[in-house]
């Protein structure tokens, strides 16, 4: 994911940037208003052959206080359409679960299929916890944890684009589900 996007997806998720870890919460003077704590928070990019690319988010922080001020915990999602040729569209919603982390265990990491590809669909899932970094990246999956991965982000641009209304998340989201019911 390039840095212009990364930045403008943690903005609009409340983050200084997509990290897990403390969070210094700033005023419009760049004083110290706050903290918060992501716990958790993974990103995807996501590559459609002959469209463009997007990026699916989720974080979640627990209750922190500061100076007396408490900060309520709260899941997001977040999708960022990475348009070619004009600014990237960006909607995020509160959810109440991460779709992701229970498939994500289920995966076997050693798994082959054989089978390769020169187009469909892409996916670079990235989980920084701060303990660990890891991601993994498959096209076209037809393993049945690669495919109940594909399907948990799916569903949770889903629900972004059912939230927001947002047009373009939307068609998107549409063009999307055709790379999955390719099998």
């Amino acid at each position: 994911m390039n840095a212009i996007a990364a930045a403008k997806l943690a903005e609009c998720m409340g983050l200084s940037e997509l990290r897990a870890g403390c969070h210094i919460l700033r005023d419009a003077r760049r004083w110290r208003e706050g903290e918060i704590f992501v716990t958790d928070l993974w990103y995807a990019a996501i590559h459609p052959s002959f469209h463009d690319d997007a990026i699916l988010c989720y974080a979640a922080t627990e209750e922190t206080e500061f100076r007396g001020k408490r900060f309520e915990a709260w899941r997001r999602a977040g999708l960022l359409l990475n348009h070619q040729d004009r600014q990237p569209t960006i909607a995020w919603v509160p959810v109440e679960d991460d779709l992701l982390r229970p498939v994500v265990a289920n995966l076997d990491l050693m798994a082959r299929t054989g089978s390769g590809s020169l187009d469909g669909i892409g996916y670079e899932v990235c989980f920084p916890s701060g303990d660990l970094d890891a991601c993994i990246t498959f096209g076209n999956p037809v393993l049945p944890e690669l495919c109940e991965i594909e399907a948990a982000l799916y569903e949770t641009g889903r629900r972004v684009a059912d939230a927001t209304k947002e047009a373009e998340i939307v068609a998107y989201t549409q063009v999307w589900r055709k790379f999955l019911s390719r099998k």
